[in-house]
This record gives structure tokens, C-alpha cells and sequence, in this order.
């Protein structure tokens, strides 16, 4: 599978069971935030399944069973957590937050962002 004209792939996660790669670029984020979004593309086909509203994914997120968690911020942009939903990549949730987040830990219904000033937590479900 290709990710077609998509450089700079941040991170992708493959479902093996629904066979489909989910995946960020990182491709003129900062000069163009409508770029940093989250797709999904079916591994049979390659064709994209669906691609999220932008700007909601910076590279790092979390696949859970129904949603994805994502995160968007950097320097000039405001701060976000992103919920989206994995069927069609509608955002579901936006979550404010103070700072950037280097990375997105799963720790049973809470998302852990350490950010560049601190730590941050979402309690997240799945209901």
C-alpha cells in the first residue's frame, strides 16, 4: 500500500481486522494547518476511506475501537485534544489545552498529553 501523493508520514497504525491504515502527515503543518489532518485508506484498495476536518492531527493519536484521539497545536496555533470518530473522521469532541502535546499516553479511560508546560488528562469513553 502507498499513501499516494501524502510525504512525510508522521505515524500510521494498520487495523489488521478492518484493514485499514489510519495516518498523519506532517507535511507544511506549521505554514498550512489545513494540512495536519488524520486518513484512513483501505489496504484492499488504497483508496482514502475518509480524511478529518483540519486542522485536528499533528502526528501523535490513539485508535481505540470507535474513535481516534488526536492532538493539534504547536507554537502559533491554539491547543487541542480531537476526538474523531474511526468510521468517518468527524471530530466528536475538542478538547482546549494550554500547550502542545508531545505525545498521547492510553491509561484505561484517561488520555495522558505531557505538554510543553505540564501535564494534561481527558477522561475519555467510548459509550
Amino acid at each position: 500500500i502507498t499513501a499516494g501523493a501524502f510525504d512525510n508520514i508522521a505515524r500510521l497504525v494498520l487495523d489488521p481486522e478492518k484493514r485499514i491504515v489510519y495516518f498523519t502527515t506532517i507535511e507544511w503543518n506549521n505554514s498550512n494547518p489545513a494540512n495536519a489532518r488524520l486518513r484512513a485508506v483501505s489496504v484492499e484498495s488504497g483508496n482514502i476511506l475518509w480524511t478529518s476536518d483540519g486542522p485536528t492531527a499533528h502526528g501523535n493519536f490513539l485508535v481505540y475501537d470507535k474513535h481516534i484521539v488526536t492532538q493539534y497545536g504547536f507554537t502559533g496555533e491554539d491547543d487541542f485534544l480531537y476526538v474523531v470518530d474511526r468510521g468517518n473522521g468527524r471530530t466528536v469532541k475538542k478538547h482546549k489545552i494550554a500547550t502542545g502535546a508531545e505525545v498521547l499516553i492510553h491509561d484505561g479511560e484517561t488520555v495522558i498529553a505531557p505538554c510543553y508546560r505540564g501535564v494534561v488528562t481527558m477522561r475519555f469513553s467510548e459509550e
